[in-house]
């Protein structure tokens, strides 16, 4: 009996990370589809086939277009800013220049981040349920780049908002 338990739970961990791998690749495969044709023309069909999962795996782990998007979405906006993050770190600790840290954002903010997150947006404008759900996801990654801004700028000779008012203006 506790053979079988043992069996059964490994058998579940498998399971589970498989299940983790094929939304992960749903995820950089939706990524990478509507970086190379655009989100109109990025179809769930080339998504799944690019992820190499079948249209039956994706639609499990999203049932919706809007919900395949929204979880693209986040994880653009949640890799971006552990990466702004990352970066901001090594220009305070000095392994990093800050013409290092403005290139690195010029990069970012006019490359595949950017037009991501803007095709993203773009339709969430013309589809108000999509919009509802986005909303909250830019709103954190603002607040995280507000924060990460204010940690990179010594608060003890500028203000919170003026580090967000000069690294805003930067991007």
């Amino acid at each position: 009996m506790e053979d079988e338990m043992k069996w059964a739970s490994r058998s579940e961990r498998q399971r589970q990370a498989r299940s983790v791998a094929t939304y992960e690749r749903l995820i950089g495969a939706t990524l990478d589809v509507i970086h190379a044709v655009g989100y109109h023309a990025a179809t769930t069909q080339e998504i799944a086939e690019r992820a190499q999962v079948s249209r039956g795996a994706l639609l499990y782990h999203f049932p919706a277009r809007a919900d395949l998007i929204l979880a693209t979405m986040e994880r653009l906006l949640d890799d971006g800013t552990a990466e702004i993050r990352t970066v901001a770190r090594h220009v305070q600790n000095g392994t990093l220049s800050l013409e290092g840290f403005v290139d690195f954002l010029w990069e970012l903010f006019s490359g595949r981040f950017f037009y991501l997150s803007l095709e993203m947006i773009t339709e969430a404008r013309n589809d108000a349920e999509l919009r509802e759900r986005m909303v909250p996801v830019v709103r954190r990654f603002h607040e995280a780049l507000d924060a990460i801004w204010v940690e990179f700028c010594d608060p003890e000779r500028r203000p919170a908002r003026q580090a967000r008012i000069i690294l805003n203006l930067t991007v």
